[in-house]
């Protein structure tokens, strides 16, 4: 192997590692966020957004962290987080059980798609209280860290597996 090719190889390979980790750094942003939530980690998880940051929620019918919808930034993300309505969930018993995000890089911007769900005790029992795919938005910034940009909830299912 001449010196050519052994750098070209040695490029690659660390463009190669650079993407796994790439990947690996979105990964454990996007799978801490329930964490926090759920557990009243609030300022870890502001700390995880850009000052830019938006939220694009449907509407929930059930309020479970007051009546937040639309288009919001990280003010209103911050209200919602120290709501009434989702502090009386984390007392009770609160779960946003997240699947793995399949996750697509363009650069310094990302892609992640991966499904939610909310469960919620009630008596001695949780119940299942949304399902969701969502879908978000993630740029590098000049400290090499990944922060989420833009999250989108498009499609809100609810469900009611206990009263159906």
């Amino acid at each position: 192997m001449s010196g050519i090719e052994s750098h070209s190889l040695g490029s690659r390979l660390m463009e190669r590692i650079q993407i796994l980790e790439d990947r690996q750094d979105i990964f454990q942003l996007l799978m801490t966020h329930p964490l926090a939530i759920d557990g009243g980690g609030l300022d870890f998880w502001l700390s995880k957004w850009t000052e830019d940051s938006v939220v694009d929620r449907p509407y929930d019918p059930e309020h479970h962290s007051g009546a937040f919808e639309g288009v919001y930034g990280k003010d209103v993300m911050h209200q919602e987080a120290q709501s009434p309505e989702l502090a009386a969930l984390r007392k009770t018993g609160i779960c946003h059980f997240v699947k793995a995000p399949a996750i697509r890089l363009d650069g310094d911007t990302a892609h992640a798609s991966n499904y939610l769900q909310l469960f919620t005790r009630e008596d001695k029992s949780y119940r299942l209280r949304f399902l969701l795919i969502s879908r978000s938005v993630t740029e590098k910034l000049q400290d090499l860290l990944w922060r989420p940009f833009r999250r989108n909830e498009p499609y809100m299912k609810f469900v009611d597996y206990n009263r159906a």
